[in-house]
């Protein structure tokens, strides 16, 4: 008898295929308050419920991207097909992703469309349990 696997070999790495379009990590300020001041700083974008994990509570840097279009589009809000051709995840991804973000209090849905609340994800992440310190201007 042969000890060679038999049938399909499963790969072992993720088969999803990725985003498509540039990718957009953290968007890093350089401030120019002094001479010394080199060290970039983070924008408000990536504060600590978009850097925790799923599992850990957070809704993860994914998600990130989701909540920085709903946050550039216009006054119309977006829908997730929208989203999902301009971020470039499936819509069922954008969907959870929006979904998150509605059980923290950051976005709406009215008539199939998703809008931004206004709140910031530094007092989101601080009513659910993912405790970090704001920036001063966060809030």
């Amino acid at each position: 008898m042969s000890k060679s696997q038999k049938g399909r070999r499963h790969r072992t790495v993720n088969r999803r295929p990725r985003p498509v379009g540039a990718a957009s990590g953290p968007v890093r300020v350089q401030r120019a308050d002094s001479a010394a001041a080199t060290v970039p700083v983070v924008e408000e974008g990536v504060g600590p419920l978009f850097q925790t994990a799923v599992r850990d509570g957070g809704l993860g840097l994914p998600a990130a991207r989701t909540w920085r279009h709903l946050l550039e589009s216009d006054r119309g809000g977006a829908t997730v097909e929208e989203i999902s051709a301009t971020v470039g995840y499936q819509p069922q991804t954008i969907g959870r992703h929006v979904n998150g973000l509605l059980k923290y209090g950051m976005v709406r849905e009215s008539g199939g469309r998703w809008f931004p609340t206004g709140k910031s994800q530094w007092n989101a992440a601080e009513e659910h349990g993912l405790v970090a310190p704001a920036p001063a201007g966060a809030r």
